[in-house]
């Protein structure tokens, strides 16, 4: 899936403050979430997990929300959309993270990998080098492992 990625905010013009990560700063990227069955160019995801709506106003001017983040009871971030019929979805957060900006190689492919997992288990944690591809044999050795 080709996507350009940007060191500043489409839609608003500005850009986040770095985040750290083992003690070094690491600059936010946005990307357009364009899905299929998702309004193109609507929204746009950040590197930090946050996400961001243009719409139209009652006046038909341009407007720029912030998206709400809502935790569930098992500690994963989630935030709500439209498609393109009007139905709302409800998006995890680390997956869209993970798929835009996390690499998944032709071996995370080959061998599975289509979970995506917290280096660290801190769900509140949603940057990219927080983030892994993994397989669900994977995910079940480390759990019996852990036991």
């Amino acid at each position: 899936m080709a996507k350009k990625v940007f060191d500043i905010n489409p839609f608003t013009g500005k850009k986040d403050k770095p985040y750290q990560v083992e003690g070094k700063k690491v600059d936010v990227k946005y990307v357009y979430l364009n899905e299929p069955g998702i309004p193109k160019n609507t929204y746009v995801i950040s590197s930090k997990g946050e996400v961001w709506k243009k719409a139209k106003d009652r006046n038909g001017e341009d407007v720029v929300e912030k998206l709400k983040i809502t935790i569930l009871k098992t500690g994963y971030r989630v935030f709500y959309i439209r498609d393109t019929t009007g139905d709302r979805l409800k998006l995890l957060c680390h997956r869209y993270v993970a798929k835009y900006f996390v690499k998944q190689t032709k071996d995370d492919i080959k061998n599975e990998r289509f979970i995506v997992v917290f280096k660290d288990g801190k769900k509140a944690r949603i940057v990219p080098e927080n983030l892994v591809w993994t397989s669900r044999a994977e995910v079940m050795n480390e759990w019996v492992h852990k036991k």
